[in-house]
């Protein structure tokens, strides 16, 4: 006879509201790695005189902790995982700019003495990259522009930095008054104030972003942000013979936000959870956690 009461694999796992039962996700977490759950206990002795054996053992405390390893960073990962709820925007057809803000000193970006806007060029907006652009003051009425990385630089025109340096203009560009000076290669222009006059090596900075079909911002971080505790659903792989199984946590709390840049790989998070006696929302049973199984007849 066969074996159908065996765990297999891993299908997904799916964070669900513990007011409301709901997911809190707007699709099951499905590039999983693992997940794997813990439940230990303490084990107290009690010891005297010169006896090497106990004379009574009794439970201690009970721990029960997890993990989870995605291959994924969906907003409501990071949501649940820090606390914090991602900005997703719309899709931009043409790209666009951030608005350009001071790092260093006041005068770079101002409407009267420094740089007053910026924009896409029109009829450009092919050759607009991904990057965070620096503008620094090298004279009263001139720049010059740097970019973070040259990871887009061949979208459109392609582009390069100017040998030793990460600068993206070969000579300081002038910005007149109310006038318009365009970065070459790059889709966007400056718009000068109404009497441009900048404080030598004050500088500002905005991003860039080409056409594209949605992007997401996070803050890690913010003191304002707490997770909140969650219940966790993971499920088998539906084997062969048609047993699934379902692990029901019924409230926890991650911890973590694991990120890995390596060459050639993505990047995989291992997230932490601890789990705590709590009431199943959806049984009105108290416990830590529930294992519900079903064969199916159909194979």
């Amino acid at each position: 006879m066969s074996i159908n009461n065996s765990m297999f694999g891993i299908d997904s796992i799916i964070p669900y509201n513990l007011k409301t039962g709901l997911p809190i996700s707007k699709t099951p977490f499905k590039v999983v790695g693992s997940f794997a759950t813990n439940v230990t206990q303490e084990i107290i002795d009690l010891m005297g005189g010169s006896s090497f054996d106990a004379f009574d053992t009794e439970l201690g405390a009970r721990t029960f902790e997890g993990t989870m390893l995605l291959r994924q960073y969906p907003d409501a990962l990071i949501e649940i995982a820090t606390g914090v709820t991602p900005t997703d925007n719309a899709a931009e057809a043409n790209g666009s700019v951030s608005s350009l803000l001071n790092v260093n000193g006041v005068s770079v970006s101002d409407a009267t003495i420094g740089i007053d806007s910026v924009a896409l060029t029109a009829g450009a907006s092919a050759d607009v990259k991904y990057a965070r652009i620096v503008v620094k003051a090298v004279s009263p009425t001139t720049v010059d522009v740097y970019a973070s990385s040259d990871v887009d630089f061949a979208q459109g025109t392609d582009a390069a930095f100017i040998a030793g340096s990460q600068k993206i203009n070969a000579t300081p560009l002038t910005i007149t008054n109310g006038g318009t000076t365009a970065v070459a290669g790059f889709g966007i222009e400056f718009i000068g104030g109404s009497a441009v006059d900048f404080n030598i090596d004050d500088t500002a900075s905005f991003v860039s972003k080409p056409a594209n079909s949605g992007s997401r911002e996070v803050n890690i971080g913010s003191p304002l942000a707490t997770p909140k505790s969650i219940g966790l659903l993971a499920y088998t792989q539906r084997t062969s013979e048609g047993s699934m199984y379902e692990l029901n946590i019924y409230s926890a709390l991650v911890a973590g936000l694991p990120i890995n840049l390596t060459e050639k790989a993505f990047s995989e998070a291992e997230l932490t959870f601890k789990a705590k006696r709590a009431t199943n929302i959806f049984t009105g049973q108290e416990g830590l956690f529930s294992i519900n199984q079903v064969n199916s007849n159909s194979i």
